[in-house]
């Protein structure tokens, strides 16, 4: 390694000196090749608000869907497969916003490195809001089912141990009997 500048370079084989930038033996750059070496500009695809607020619309009825599946697994009638779809849906939303370049667009719009219409600007924000009330909702249904699963082995263990409980005490009683 050479450091050149402060920049550590990589020495290459039988020119030691080719790693010294210009002053010992390498050619110039051209016009277009510093270009080529910086790296390429996010390229972001502007939204319109109203494409905004359809994915907002649309993220507020999957919301209400995972409140009502959540409170089905609360109550015990709905189990894993529910978390499953729950899970599912959330990824299916993030690849669908993701390959559009909607979800890239309001990140950015979010940390101000794009500018976008005045309308879509909260826009932006309620759409990652709702995306990450939607991810919460499920992590809830998760831990919720988990709990769930837990308490209805819990019982069952207890239940067992009093139905072994019984048969102990019955059994010396039929031995006396016979």
């Amino acid at each position: 390694m050479v450091i050149s500048q402060g920049i550590m370079r990589p020495i290459s084989r039988g020119k030691p000196w080719a790693g010294l930038g210009n002053r010992a033996g390498e050619e110039e750059q051209g016009p277009g090749q510093l270009e080529e070496a910086l790296p390429e500009k996010e390229h972001l695809i502007p939204q319109s608000a109203g494409t905004l607020k359809t994915d907002v619309d649309r993220i507020k009825r999957l919301e209400g869907q995972h409140i009502s599946d959540l409170e089905q697994i609360r109550r015990g009638e709905l189990d894993d497969d529910a978390v499953l779809r729950m899970e599912m849906v959330d990824k299916g939303i993030h690849a669908d916003l993701n390959e559009r370049g909607v979800l890239d667009f309001a990140e950015a719009v979010r940390a101000g490195r794009e500018l976008a219409q005045p309308e879509a600007i909260p826009l932006c924000h309620e759409l990652l809001r709702e995306l990450a009330n939607l991810k919460a909702l499920t992590d809830e249904a998760r831990a919720t089912c988990a709990m769930v699963s837990s308490d209805i082995h819990e019982e069952v263990e207890k239940g067992a141990s009093r139905i072994e409980a019984s048969l102990a005490k019955t059994e010396p009683e039929k031995r006396r009997e016979r």
